[in-house]
């Protein structure tokens, strides 16, 4: 039996004139129909660029990736189409496209240059859609969906694109505990029931420093293990914010999301207060709420609950007053409190010029999906934090264009710019 995915001798990274940046090398896999194959990995270890690479969005270093026996460079951009599909970790601009309309755009490769759809395909849409629980979101707009729902619609698209091997880039990101379940079993079904072939990359720490980076599809297989051992270790922020909330009669918090005039009313305001902080040197944290809550964290400091304005912000971070020192947290248009404690970052890898503020927005942005807006008190750098990255040296314009998401998601990109970036990324 071929493999649908056969990886040989690869060797992964980046050509620069300076010379070779290698990630991993002399990789080795063998990916069969019906399996479901996790890689986990530190951040930073080449987890997404090996999957660049697997996906011919980067050339190989050395060696070979194959798709079902045929050498990926011999394919040509349509051929890999039908070959593999992707399901990656960037925000998807959809603009006012509903869930049925975005998992349209896995049929690209099945139709002519107009994109048009046969009664076979939006019955495969349909059976996409109804097997992934979504048949009953399929007229809303992609944008009002939560996180969970967004990745299942991700993943009816690559169903929808009908090819025997998926790819997805750390699918569970961003996702509570109860997403991160449903998208993990999902894909297990979908592998047995279907026979695709499952590639899945994933970012845990802990596990991959244990595990020496292995794969360990048996993860899949040790239910009781991942449900009641591996996963109150894996998810502790996740699973206490997921008590919490339902302690509170609910499992999902209101959507924060602004309209455009208040969104962008806002970001106008903290990017007022930040630039004058920033040139007198006061330092500053500032924590935007986004699809996580943060009641934990706002629980340790005063609340506030106050309207955003710049004089506002700049007045609690007076130096020398008891909110100085603390970090603010923004949810929607308010501030809901400040003086608020973040736990620092373990990453020993982190340049020593680095001081408490920018540890703790990198430690607070590890463990949710918040944005963290940092002023060095030392240097008056403005910064931000996510997904464990840094962002250092922002100017005013950069600062608005990080900020605008995490207040509202409107886009104004036209269905057409729309389809021909997918199709780019194929």
């Amino acid at each position: 039996m071929t493999p649908i995915l056969q990886l040989q001798h690869l060797q992964t990274g980046y050509s620069e004139r300076t010379g070779r940046t290698i990630l991993s090398q002399d990789l080795h896999l063998n990916l069969y129909a019906s399996e479901v194959t996790m890689l986990m990995g530190k951040n930073g270890s080449g987890k997404s660029t090996l999957l660049h690479t697997i996906a011919g969005l980067l050339p190989p270093l050395r060696g070979q990736v194959l798709l079902s026996g045929k050498d990926l460079a011999q394919l040509s951009l349509h051929e890999q189409a039908l070959q593999m599909s992707l399901v990656l970790t960037e925000r998807l601009q959809t603009g006012q496209m509903t869930v049925r309309e975005v998992v349209q755009l896995g049929r690209a490769p099945h139709t002519n240059f107009f994109g048009t759809l046969r009664s076979q395909d939006h019955e495969l849409v349909a059976y996409c859609l109804e097997r992934c629980g979504l048949t009953t979101l399929a007229s809303r707009p992609f944008v009002r969906l939560s996180d969970g729902e967004k990745q299942r619609a991700l993943i009816a698209r690559a169903l929808a694109q009908e090819t025997p091997l998926i790819l997805l880039d750390e699918p569970t990101a961003h996702l509570d505990l109860s997403a991160r379940l449903e998208v993990i079993l999902m894909l297990r079904e979908l592998a047995h029931e279907l026979g695709k072939g499952i590639l899945v990359l994933l970012g845990v720490t802990v596990v991959a420093n244990y595990l020496n980076l292995h794969v360990i599809s048996w993860l899949l297989q040790k239910a009781v293990t991942l449900l009641f051992v591996a996963l109150p270790i894996v998810f502790q922020p996740e699973l206490r914010r997921a008590l919490e909330h339902l302690g509170q009669g609910k499992f999902f918090r209101p959507g924060t999301l602004l309209d455009d005039e208040e969104a962008q009313s806002t970001i106008r305001e903290i990017r007022s207060a930040v630039k004058i902080l920033s040139a007198n040197k006061i330092g500053a944290l500032l924590v935007i709420e986004r699809d996580m809550g943060l009641n934990d964290i706002s629980a340790t400091g005063i609340q506030i609950d106050g309207l955003i304005t710049s004089d506002f912000l700049m007045n609690v971070f007076i130096p020398n007053t008891p909110l100085h020192d603390g970090a603010a947290v923004i949810r929607g248009k308010r501030l809901i409190a400040a003086g608020c404690l973040l736990p620092l970052t373990e990453n020993r890898s982190l340049s020593t010029e680095l001081g408490t503020r920018h540890r703790a927005a990198i430690g607070l942005s590890e463990q949710c999906d918040a944005l963290i807006v940092v002023v060095s008190e030392e240097t008056g750098t403005i910064s931000i934090a996510e997904n464990g990255h840094l962002h250092r040296h922002l100017d005013g314009e950069q600062l608005t264009h990080i900020l605008t998401p995490a207040f509202a998601y409107s886009s104004r990109s036209s269905i057409l710019d729309t389809i021909r970036s997918w199709r780019e990324k194929s």
